[in-house]
């Protein structure tokens, strides 16, 4: 026998965390039990928390407060074994309990619960809902090396804290006109999550028909944490936002600042982020030549960048389809569509209003 697995066995005899799974817990003895998870401190005072999704039971002096907390244990490790076991739509329901316990929670239970149910309503198309897990996730001061989605791929971008599958940029479906009415009022803008929640909101408002004065209201220069953590990240979402509701001069600035973003060393996603951002802010000028300039940005997407985005593909398409109406280019409106249906039937956009409206090609 070696010498860990004896001292895990005299931990567990001596009143300790016993771990799922067999795992070995940390070295040291238990010092707190609280919603977040179990501490445990080791001889040189180092203290490691561990999430209540991997606890089977404590014994000896804490035994009691642990009882305390043996169904979020059973409920966490339920909804973490149907995640694993790409059980999301199982998952989903359990995680949505554990989620109104953790609101503004750190650690890894938090962790665990925030990921988990970003990764779930992004699986199922839920854009708009999808929004609240990740800023909880980015509050939970979490490691973004680790949360993965069903392909290994990470859900959050550690570098800018951005979701990948969670651009700013929807069409108005009722959902959205609902987070643009959100008022915020528990959200800090100093925070770079708080921030980014009322840049999310501005984008919402943009697609839900509101003048520039409102979703421009909580704009407030210097403000923006330009130095935190997720700096390169809100600033991508400010531009975004700016390309669509600044002046002329702000938009066209914001244009060419996005384009410096796409350099050869920019991710893929980031790169359909940017190219549908820049597309759609043409498309809504009043020039029909940057109007026919934002579809050919907008049509790279479905032919360069799909299996990068598909959802921003779709979405570009169908935004493709709409400009063409607008500059009464019914055969080429048509032509698009019909890719549209064919290769994104099942995408949201077939829901949004001026493509139900649109009767399809032949």
């Amino acid at each position: 026998m070696t010498l860990l697995a004896v001292a895990s066995i005299v931990l567990v005899l001596d009143g300790q965390l016993v771990l799922r799974r067999g795992q070995t817990p940390p070295p040291g003895r238990i010092v707190s039990v609280t919603t977040e998870g179990v501490a445990v401190e080791d001889d040189a005072g180092v203290r490691t928390l561990v999430g209540w999704d991997r606890v089977r039971s404590i014994n000896g002096e804490f035994e009691q407060q642990g009882r305390a907390f043996e169904d979020i244990a059973d409920r966490a490790w339920r909804a973490r074994v149907r995640m694993e076991r790409g059980d999301i739509a199982a998952a989903e329901p359990l995680l949505e309990e554990l989620a109104r316990e953790y609101v503004g929670r750190e650690g890894p239970t938090a962790e665990m619960v925030w990921a988990g149910l970003l990764n779930a309503r992004l699986q199922r198309g839920a854009q708009i809902a999808a929004v609240q897990p990740w800023l909880q996730l980015l509050a939970t001061d979490a490691n973004l090396e680790g949360p993965t989605d069903d392909s290994g791929q990470p859900i959050v971008d550690a570098r800018t804290g951005l979701a990948p599958a969670l651009p700013p940029l929807w069409v108005d479906w009722p959902a959205v006109q609902a987070f643009a009415a959100n008022d915020l009022d528990s959200t800090d803008p100093a925070t770079p999550q708080g921030w980014l929640a009322h840049l999310y909101r501005a984008a919402a408002r943009i697609e839900a028909g509101w003048d520039n004065d409102q979703i421009l209201a909580d704009r407030q220069p210097g403000s923006s944490p330009g130095d935190a953590r997720f700096a390169r990240g809100v600033e991508l979402v400010e531009l975004i936002v700016l390309a669509r509701v600044g002046d002329r001069d702000e938009r066209a600035a914001a244009r060419d600042r996005l384009r410096q973003r796409l350099t050869p060393d920019a991710p893929r996603w980031e790169q359909a982020w940017v190219r549908c951002a820049i597309g759609r802010s043409l498309t809504h000028e009043a020039d029909p030549d940057l109007k026919r300039r934002g579809v050919v940005q907008l049509l790279y997407l479905p032919a360069t960048l799909a299996d990068a985005h598909p959802y921003l593909a779709g979405l570009a398409l169908g935004e493709a389809v709409v400009t063409m109406d607008e500059l009464d280019d019914a055969p080429a409106a048509d032509r698009l569509h019909l890719q549209l249906i064919e290769r994104y039937a099942n995408h949201p956009v077939m829901d949004w209003q001026r493509i139900r409206d649109r009767t399809p090609p032949r």
